[in-house]
């Protein structure tokens, strides 16, 4: 920067220009980059929602921003999703949202019945029996058991 015949006004002006374009470019990238992976839907949304301001010239429809979004969700959701062709963004992610939870609750029930059948079927020797009440009724008698039958 210091070989270039500009004002330092005129430097610190084309430096911030560069980085704002890297930025913006890196962003573009992490945009097109951009799936669900381990985010909720809702984080995945925020997610897509901040980077699409980067990257306006990719998206430039409600169409393409629903068939964007749709690409970079997680491959069960999309199953479920896509066959409905929603190109409405908002009702897209809503729909989303939903096919989510269901998946969630359905996840949580397999892992309940799980656990349920995993105590149904453990060993008989895992299973605790009552103890028996040992009672003693009169003296303990100890000794030769064949003295004692002469008694």
């Amino acid at each position: 920067m210091d070989d270039l015949d500009c004002t330092s006004e005129q430097k610190l002006k084309g430096a911030s220009t560069y980085v704002g374009a890297s930025y913006v470019d890196a962003c573009k990238r992490e945009f097109l980059n951009l799936t669900q992976g381990d985010r909720s839907v809702a984080e995945y949304e925020a997610e897509f929602l901040r980077l699409s301001h980067y990257a306006r010239g990719m998206v430039t429809s409600e169409y393409e921003r629903c068939v964007r979004f749709e690409d970079g969700l997680e491959d069960s959701l999309r199953v479920l999703i896509a066959p409905q062709r929603e190109r409405e963004f908002s009702v897209l992610v809503e729909k989303a949202k939903m096919a989510e939870n269901v998946k969630c609750a359905e996840r949580q029930n397999r892992d309940r019945e799980r656990g349920k059948n995993k105590r149904d079927s453990e060993p008989s020797s895992f299973v605790q029996w009552p103890k028996k009440n040992i009672r003693s009724e009169g003296p303990i008698r100890v000794g030769n058991p064949t003295a004692l039958a002469g008694l």
